[in-house]
């Protein structure tokens, strides 16, 4: 896959990409860096609250803070809700001008009803993710990021089978609402939840 829009944002930043026989691909400096220096900053590939409780709980979709009572929403899919009007206007002008209109959440919720609470935010993972990579016009640091996902490998002979079995479930799910849902296609749902399965990190 061509890399050059990633080599170019690691090159402005100091940085440079090698081949590594070990690890396959390593970052590494061609500068001098000081103590607490930002070396890099990028966007997630997509973003959702984790929710703990699916059936009650609603947060903001910029700051993730529970919504107050009365709470902003876009005014044009009318589903994205805000705790204030500051991270309704970050938000649009951040991401959801590209990603408004473009699924409808009350088919995700529908969705997520038919899987164990455990495995909901796996299946807005993973819709999210496949809705983000359909998009035909982003912004460049959103090329960056989708080119950089497809780096990623899957190991999916490495998972283990009940947890290739739980993602068979998601994907069964994902591709019996995938029209209600906004998706054209759901032949790789496996492949990337194996993706984040073996790349995801919680801080």
């Amino acid at each position: 896959m061509d890399s050059k829009e990633i080599n170019a944002l690691v090159a402005e930043n100091g940085l440079r990409v090698e081949l590594d026989s070990v690890k396959g691909k390593r970052t590494v400096a061609v500068r001098e860096f000081k103590r607490g220096d930002t070396i890099l900053s990028i966007r997630p590939l997509y973003e959702f609250p984790a929710r703990g409780n699916e059936e009650s709980e609603s947060r903001c979709a910029h700051c993730f803070a529970r919504l107050p009572k009365r709470r902003p929403r876009c005014s044009q899919c009318r589903q994205t809700q805000y705790c204030s009007i500051n991270c309704q206007t970050t938000h649009w002008t951040s991401r959801h001008y590209f990603e408004c209109m473009k699924m409808d959440e009350r088919a995700v919720d529908a969705a997520c009803m038919e899987l164990k609470p455990e495995f909901r935010p796996s299946l807005r993972m993973c819709v999210g993710v496949m809705r983000t990579m359909s998009f035909q016009t982003v912004p460049a640091w959103l090329r960056v990021q989708r080119e950089a996902w497809h780096m990623l490998v899957t190991h999916r002979d490495k998972h283990p089978q009940f947890v290739l079995t739980q993602y068979e479930e998601i994907a069964r799910v994902i591709n019996t609402h995938h029209s209600d849902i906004g998706l054209d296609s759901t032949s790789d749902a496996i492949d990337v939840l194996c993706r984040s399965g073996c790349n995801n990190f919680a801080a």
